[in-house]
């Protein structure tokens, strides 16, 4: 997964640079849209495109400078999340859409009520999808692979050299569990 972080530059140089940008930091108040390749469900190969849209700030519940106070802590907050399938073939599987708070709500705490015990640390919830995904429900965890995680760069990177411009080891394979299914990602 590639976040391009938003406010960075003027709308009209967006999407612009060919390069590959570093890493900016992460303000209180983030914007910004993720876009990774599905490459597996349950193990099979797939494929299709993950689309995460970034609105809100990091919430805390005590006061830190750069983050928004809150009782009901949070990263990532406001954020959906689309996922495509395809069949290798390119035939449509099916969509799923995601909503919710992001992750971080609950580090280090019990489990959140009636979530299953891979959700560790997240309140989306999958609030629907589309073919053989029509009528799905439940929680759902974005969870990074340990060894190349998520890219961060801004909103002037072309989005067009994504998998050009991706770390040289990333497979970042972000498991993304809805309690009957587990899909692999990379950036």
């Amino acid at each position: 997964m590639t976040l391009y972080l938003r406010g960075y530059c003027a709308p009209s140089d967006q999407g612009k640079n060919s390069n590959k940008l570093p890493s900016p930091a992460i303000s209180a108040l983030p914007t910004g849209l993720g876009i990774g390749d599905i490459v597996s469900v349950s193990g099979q190969a797939v494929k299709g495109t993950a689309i995460e849209t970034i609105n809100g700030p990091l919430i805390r519940p005590n006061p830190s400078p750069g983050t928004a106070i809150g009782d009901y802590r949070g990263g990532a907050n406001a954020t959906s999340w689309e996922l495509g399938f395809l069949n290798l073939d390119g035939t449509a599987i099916g969509t799923i859409h995601i909503d919710g708070n992001g992750s971080s709500v609950n580090a280090g705490g019990p489990l959140l009520p009636g979530a299953p015990k891979e959700i560790l640390y997240s309140t989306w919830t999958v609030t629907g999808g589309t073919g053989a995904f029509f009528g799905a429900r439940g929680y759902w965890e974005a969870a990074q692979d340990s060894v190349s995680g998520e890219r961060r760069t801004t909103d002037c990177e072309d989005p067009a050299y994504r998998r050009i411009n991706a770390d040289a080891r990333a497979t970042n394979a972000t498991e993304c569990g809805i309690s009957w299914r587990r899909f692999s990602c990379r950036s």
